[in-house]
């Protein structure tokens, strides 16, 4: 059976966006974090609240904005504090190349995103706050509640092991049940599991007009059968067929139902059951068989 990734918000994206938010709103090349941990949590809070993430708290996280900032600041002024007395490099450059992330995502939702501008997102913004020395291979330590760890500027510890930090297409990449482990493929392609053994390969996505690399078209492109090209995906009320990503079916905002390409429920409508997965709008998800506001990236571990 063919398997792609889940697209859901993987750690690392959660990780950059955590980091990004403690850069602050300057345009400067080089920031500081070392002595300011009571600003990254005004930061932190700020967007917690700015995006009515207490709404979709049960039980409420933080009943005010000062609970989260006194509570955020010992927490990362004690991440700090670890990096520095472990001797690790703070890389300034590494938080104001995430700034224009944050300020993008906003309060969006992970389901505003597909697979391939989850890739675009990590990539623009994929640096640690602390680094270490350690190459690939040896055993790291890191650190939760910044963006941190042991291993050498371009290398990322995971489970205990420094890793390269993406692979590469035609690369094996770790596919798993559980989505927090999937690994991002570098660049436009996809963690693609085409035996069902738990063991992926990096796929690079073909764009439009391009030959379809073993059916995989970049989102809302469609594989042409007698072409072997992608082409726009069909449009409302056209035939549609299964595909090797669900978002390759149909243009954007519409999914294969039946054969023909329909499009998603909005707010308040009940939830399109599409091979045993419920379908909405993009920024919605599905409660109890009702589609509703999906809840946003910054209310998140690690986060918040």
């Amino acid at each position: 059976m063919l398997r792609a990734s889940p697209m859901i918000l993987p750690l690392a994206l959660s990780g950059v966006i955590a980091s990004a938010l403690t850069g602050g709103c300057n345009s400067d090349t080089t920031l500081d974090i070392s002595d300011d941990a009571r600003n990254i949590a005004d930061l932190l809070c700020n967007a917690y609240f700015e995006c009515e993430c207490p709404t979709f708290d049960d039980p409420v996280k933080y009943a005010s904005q000062e609970q989260c900032r006194s509570t955020k600041e010992a927490e990362i002024q004690m991440s700090i504090d670890e990096a520095e007395a472990s001797g690790w490099t703070h890389d300034g450059e590494c938080l104001a190349r995430k700034i224009a992330l944050v300020e993008d995502i906003g309060c969006k939702s992970l389901s505003h995103y597909n697979q391939l501008e989850i890739n675009i997102l990590t990539g623009e913004a994929d640096c640690k706050d602390f680094y270490g020395d350690k190459p690939v291979g040896a055993s790291c330590s890191s650190v939760f509640d910044i963006n941190a760890d042991e291993c050498a500027r371009d290398v990322t510890c995971m489970l205990g092991t420094c890793m390269p930090k993406r692979p590469s297409p035609n690369e094996p990449c770790a596919y798993s049940v559980d989505p927090l482990s999937n690994e991002i493929c570098l660049g436009p392609a996809i963690c693609m599991d085409r035996d069902d053994d738990g063991i992926g390969a990096c796929e690079t996505m073909s764009g439009l007009g391009e030959m379809c690399q073993a059916d995989l078209c970049e989102p809302y492109l469609a594989c042409a059968p007698g072409s072997s090209s992608c082409v726009a995906a069909p449009s409302e009320g056209e035939p549609c067929a299964p595909a090797s990503t669900p978002w390759s079916q149909c243009a954007n905002g519409l999914a294969c139902d039946s054969g023909i390409c329909r499009p998603l429920p909005d707010a308040g409508a009940p939830c399109l059951q599409l091979d045993g997965r419920p379908q909405c709008l993009l920024g919605l998800t599905c409660e109890a068989g009702t589609c509703v506001q999906a809840r946003p990236i910054v209310c998140d571990d690690p986060i918040l």
